[in-house]
């Protein structure tokens, strides 16, 4: 199959590595590095501006630590979809995400914020969210149990643009026997807030997001970069919270234990796209494909797959930094991916918007399984 994206690296880790204390501490590492990584950062590939690759980002937060930060500056430093696919190709072990993560902070302490920043700064403020009125909140939590050990945590983008996937979600757990707890008002984990540098709001919004929690033994999460912020984030802001499992790990467990019988008939081929939070910062790389084996589907995978899966585009705060950028990112991948003619699956709801609004219509791998199992359709 013709392979039409960036370059899969030839020397790779298959697991990433550790973030170091202060992220920014290897910025003159990153700087001077002779660019192994370029061959696969997916902005760089994309919109074919040298300015975003990771050593320019890098070198970028060098140079603002001695002169200042400048908007130009911090939109470059910005520059990233926090794909992570170049620390992979990192023989010291940069973590890119977290630099440019760390530098859009540094940059706000200093009074300079990116005009999306601003904007979801300016709504929190207003309304103590970063996202508009939840749509489907009461709907998705109708049913269930306020005092439930396991609760299910949908998003902010299932929440405000993808209700088919929380259907789905609570559909499953229910045929599954699993009595679970939905917010409402769902509080915003704060990832959202955390990717354009907003550290103060995104602690608030974790602290009130960790207390609707409060009393769950676990949370189910349907996106990853939800529970990524409740893994990792969450902690180093001080906030605690219940034991997270992703919902594509808890479906692998309901298939595997027969919570969920296993449909008796083939369900055709699918092609599969490995999401990058869920495969590379989470780790949860097999899940996903025996539950689609276990669903009687034949997996299709393209080249760059697994943890070496290429960017979607709609990580880190990427679509409102550059939409343009991320479409571009997202139109690479759509188009790898179409070429297996098969119908595209996922498991991460901002990388089904941003594939399906660039030719490639995904669904998530809850709503394909809550078709498959339950026989009825969600939307």
């Amino acid at each position: 199959m013709r392979d039409v994206g960036p370059a899969v690296t030839t020397y790779h880790r298959d697991v990433l590595p550790e973030v170091p204390a202060d992220p920014l501490s290897l910025v003159p590492v990153c700087a001077a590095c002779p660019k192994l990584c370029a061959p696969s950062c997916p902005v760089q590939f994309a919109t074919g501006r040298e300015a975003a690759a990771p050593w320019r980002i890098a070198a970028t937060v060098r140079d603002a630590a001695r002169d200042g930060w400048a908007p130009a500056a911090l939109h470059t430093a910005a520059s990233c979809s926090g794909c992570g696919a170049c620390s992979h190709a990192c023989a010291p072990g940069v973590r890119l995400p977290e630099m440019s993560r760390a530098a859009r902070a540094t940059a706000a302490g200093e009074s300079t914020t990116l005009p999306a920043a601003d904007a979801m700064a300016a709504r929190i403020a207003t309304s103590g969210s970063p996202r508009p009125p939840d749509r489907w909140a009461a709907e998705l939590a109708a049913g269930s149990t306020t005092t439930a050990a396991t609760a299910l945590f949908f998003g902010c983008t299932v929440q405000t643009h993808s209700p088919a996937i929380g259907r789905s979600a609570v559909a499953l757990l229910a045929a599954a026997g699993e009595v679970v707890r939905c917010a409402p008002e769902e509080k915003c984990c704060g990832a959202a807030a955390v990717d354009l540098g907003l550290s103060a709001e995104a602690a608030v919004l974790a602290t009130s997001c960790a207390a609707q929690l409060d009393g769950a033994q676990r949370v189910v999460v349907v996106s990853p970069g939800c529970a990524r912020m409740m893994r990792d984030e969450w902690p180093r802001l001080g906030v605690s919270g219940p034991d997270v499992v992703t919902a594509v790990e808890w479906l692998d467990l309901a298939l595997a234990d027969g919570a969920l019988p296993a449909p008796p008939q083939s369900g055709g081929a699918v092609t599969w796209h490995a999401p990058c939070t869920l495969v590379r910062l989470l780790g949860v790389v097999d899940p996903p494909l025996r539950v689609l084996g276990a669903l009687g589907y034949d997996v299709r995978e393209p080249l760059a797959s697994g943890v070496h899966t290429r960017c979607a585009g709609g990580g880190q705060g990427y679509p409102l930094v550059d939409a343009d950028g991320s479409r571009a990112v997202a139109m690479v991948r759509a188009n790898e991916l179409t070429t297996l003619a098969a119908p595209v699956v996922s498991a991460c709801p901002q990388a089904e918007r941003m594939l399906t609004s660039a030719g490639a219509p995904t669904r998530d791998i809850l709503e394909v399984a809550a078709e498959r199992l339950l026989g009825r359709s969600t939307t």
